[in-house]
C-alpha cells in the first residue's frame, strides 16, 4: 500500500517540476492528479474519517484517538487538523455551538468480513471518544457507527431527515443511506466513489 502512494505521489510531480502550493489545495486536481487517490484493491481500502472536537477538548481527545489506533493497530495513513468555526446554521452543524478542531484520518482497511467488523468496532470508538469530548463526526463516510451515536453527535437528526425525505430511515432509527452492504464491499477507494449525503 504505501508504495503505490508514494508511486502515485511521484508521478503526480516529476523530478524538475517544483511548484509552490498551499496546504488546502494541494490534494486537489489538477495539482494532485484524481490517480494519486485511485487505489483499487480486492483485499483492502483506503477510508478517511473526520472526528470535530471543540477546541478545549482537543487534548484529551488526541489522547484517546492516539490509544484506539495503537491498540487496533490501525494502518494509518495520514492525519491531518484543521479549524472549523462554530456554525449552527446546518441542521446537521459539526460545530453548532464551539469553535472546533477537525481530525481527518485516513487509513487502510481490509474488505473481509472480519477486517470490516474490526474496522467498525474501532470507528464506533473513536466516535464515543469524540461524543465524550462534546464532539462529533462527519456524516456521509462509512455507514460504521451506530444509530444512537448518530442521534447523540446530531441531536435535530430526525428533524433534518424528516425535512429531506429520508424519514422512513430515521424512524427506523437506521442511517438514511441506502445500499450499506454493496458501499460496504466496493472495492474502489472512497475518492473514487461517488459520495451519499441525503441533505
Amino acid at each position: 500500500m504505501a508504495r503505490h502512494v508514494w508511486e502515485r505521489m511521484d508521478q503526480g510531480c516529476p523530478a524538475g517540476q517544483a511548484r509552490v502550493v498551499s496546504r488546502n489545495n494541494s490534494m486537489r486536481p489538477p495539482l494532485a492528479p484524481l490517480e494519486l487517490l485511485d487505489y483499487r484493491s480486492p483485499r483492502d481500502t483506503d477510508i478517511i474519517q473526520e472526528y470535530f472536537v471543540p477546541v478545549d477538548r482537543f487534548l484529551p481527545f488526541m489522547d484517546r484517538f492516539r490509544e484506539i489506533l495503537v491498540a487496533d493497530r490501525a494502518n494509518v495513513i495520514s492525519a491531518t487538523v484543521r479549524y472549523v468555526t462554530a456554525n449552527a446554521t446546518p441542521a446537521l452543524a459539526y460545530a453548532p455551538d464551539r469553535d472546533a478542531l477537525a481530525v481527518i484520518q485516513m487509513s487502510n482497511v481490509g474488505l473481509s468480513a472480519g477486517e470490516q467488523a474490526r474496522a467498525e468496532a474501532m470507528t464506533r470508538r473513536l466516535v464515543d471518544a469524540a461524543l465524550e469530548q462534546g464532539g462529533t463526526y462527519y456524516l456521509t463516510y462509512q455507514l460504521y457507527p451506530t444509530p444512537e451515536q448518530l442521534h447523540r453527535a446530531y441531536p435535530g437528526a430526525g428533524r433534518a431527515f424528516e425535512s429531506s425525505g429520508a424519514a422512513s430511515c430515521a424512524s427506523r432509527g437506521r442511517h438514511p443511506s441506502p445500499r450499506k452492504a454493496r458501499r460496504r464491499s466496493d472495492t474502489r477507494s472512497p475518492a473514487s466513489r461517488k459520495s451519499f449525503s441525503p441533505f
